[in-house]
């Protein structure tokens, strides 16, 4: 379902990173990090949402990883006009 939506909008990109990938996998592989995110996010901007979803360690990882490079720190609670919206 994403794949669809990304293939409708230009401004919508997904990256995949598994850290325990199959064997046939051609994603990405490890751990999301700063350098990650710094390659396939635009920098932080009135105009940029980031959507994080996963296990709740790697929502938190992620929330500071994204804080440290200048993101709006995520709410406990996300609200729908938060740059960094957990899900």
């Amino acid at each position: 379902q994403l794949e669809l939506w990304a293939a409708d909008h230009d401004q919508f990109d997904i990256h995949y990173v598994l850290n325990n990938p199959p064997a046939e996998w051609t994603g990405g592989v490890g751990f999301v990090s700063k350098e990650i995110i710094q390659e396939y996010l635009p920098a932080p901007a009135d105009d940029v949402k980031v959507l994080l979803c996963g296990p709740p360690p790697m929502v938190k990882a992620m929330g500071a990883l994204l804080g440290d490079l200048g993101y709006e720190a995520p709410r406990v609670i996300s609200k729908p006009d938060d740059q960094v919206f957990k899900f």
